[in-house]
Order: C-alpha cells, then sequence, then structure tokens
C-alpha cells in the first residue's frame, strides 16, 4: 500500500530528494561515531541513496525516451520523400542498483527520529544532515552532481543531453570538447530536463567523437560540482 510519508525537512520532488538524500548519506557517514548508531544503519543507507539516485536518473531518462519516441512517431508517420530514416528511440534505463530497495522514506523517517534522540545530537548535526530547516534546507554546493545521459541523433552533429540531480540549480551549461582538445567549450544553457545540442566537428563532413558535460548554474554563478564527461560520436 502506498502511503505519502511527509515531514517538514524532507523535500517532496524527486529531483530535490535525490542531493538532498546523497548529502543527508555523506553526512551520516561522518557524523555515524558521535551518533553512536551503527555500521548496518550506514550500509542500508547507502543502498537506499543508490535506489534513489537511480530512480531520479531513470525518470529524467525514460521522459527523454518518450520525446524521442514522440518525434519519431511523427517522423514516421508525416515525413515527406526525400527525408532521413528517422532514428529508432532508445528505451532502454540506466543499470539498476543492486540491491533494489523499497520502504524507504519510511525507514529514513524512523532513522531520523533515532538521531534526533540521541544523547549527542545537536542543532549543528541537524542543519549539516538537513532535518532541521523546512524543506530540507540547503543542499551544500559541494553535495550537488549531476548525471548526464547522451542520446545522439542520426546527423546534424546533434545528440540530446538528459540531466538528472540537477538540485536547486536553476540552470545548466552543455559544455564539450574534441579529442584532441583540453579545454571545455560551453555549447548550450538549458533550464528543463533535457536539452538537444549541436556540437562543432573539427572536420566538417565527417563523424567526430566528443567528450560532453554539464555544469549546473543558479543565479548565473556555477552551482556543485561539474558531472562527469560522456563520450558521444555524432555524425554529419
Amino acid at each position: 500500500m502506498i502511503k505519502k510519508i511527509r515531514r517538514n525537512w524532507l523535500p517532496v520532488a524527486l529531483e530535490a530528494l535525490a542531493p538532498w538524500f546523497a548529502n543527508f548519506t555523506m553526512k551520516f557517514e561522518e557524523y555515524l561515531p558521535t551518533l553512536g548508531l551503527s555500521a548496518d544503519d550506514l550500509k542500508q543507507l547507502k543502498e537506499d541513496n543508490a535506489m534513489i539516485s537511480w530512480l531520479a536518473e531513470a525518470q529524467a531518462v525514460a521522459e527523454a525516451n518518450l520525446v524521442g519516441f514522440r518525434n519519431f512517431r511523427d517522423e514516421a508517420l508525416y515525413n515527406q520523400s526525400g527525408s532521413p530514416t528517422p532514428m529508432t528511440p532508445p528505451t532502454a534505463l540506466p543499470p539498476q542498483p543492486a540491491p533494489l530497495t523499497t520502504e524507504i522514506i519510511e525507514r529514513l523517517v524512523r532513522l531520523v527520529e533515532r538521531i534526533q534522540m540521541a544523547n549527542a545530537y545537536t542543532e549543528g548535526i541537524g542543519a549539516a544532515l538537513g532535518i532541521s530547516a523546512p524543506g530540507g534546507g540547503e543542499v551544500p554546493p559541494d553535495a550537488v552532481k549531476p548525471t548526464i545521459q547522451l542520446f545522439p541523433a542520426q546527423s546534424n552533429y546533434e545528440t540530446a543531453v538528459v540531466v538528472a540531480g540537477r538540485g536547486n540549480s536553476d540552470m545548466f551549461n552543455v559544455q564539450s570538447r574534441t579529442m584532441s582538445s583540453d579545454s571545455w567549450t560551453t555549447v548550450k544553457s538549458g533550464t528543463g530536463k533535457s536539452l538537444n545540442v549541436t556540437l562543432n566537428p573539427t572536420t566538417p563532413g565527417q563523424p567526430e567523437k566528443f567528450l560532453v558535460r554539464v555544469q549546473l548554474l543558479r543565479k548565473n554563478q556555477n552551482y556543485g560540482q561539474p558531472s562527469d564527461p560522456a563520450y558521444v560520436t555524432v555524425a554529419p
């Protein structure tokens, strides 16, 4: 049975919950000796954190897949003669974590209650964990690191970039570099969960491999860590 659990410190939206939970897990490990809780608690928390991270990434990819399917549907139905053959849309989700955990929020609430009952608990610890401020408080920027998925188009050096784990950012820059370069170039900026970008080839007319990453922004300032770079090969 599904029953939504609400707490004033608990983010509701999955995109906000994922970075909050990552910070909570990191700080819990830091304060574990102080609070006197067990290594089993930490092990379970890390498994739950992996599950939430996967859910956030899988949700973003699934939504991008749906957009890709709708585009493929329209191209298959309505393209004119001589148009390029539409690319079959991706359907795969990112690899699932092991194990797949459930009852995560109920278990989290019980853990928070135990933390707050610990003799060594302080408001400072609560603030660091994000359990003493409404809505989970402000997740420290150094705990926010987005993940990306790339879906190259069939032509025009285009790729779709799906971004998950955006924390409290309000924008992001898609950055790329060629395999022969050490410097990153901002290709395009976006505000949603996905963005189509066109990469600039070194040799026009030839396929080329690029590294792509995302840098989050908040109020036009860099926010959090850049995503891990991902490879993509795009065609003319």
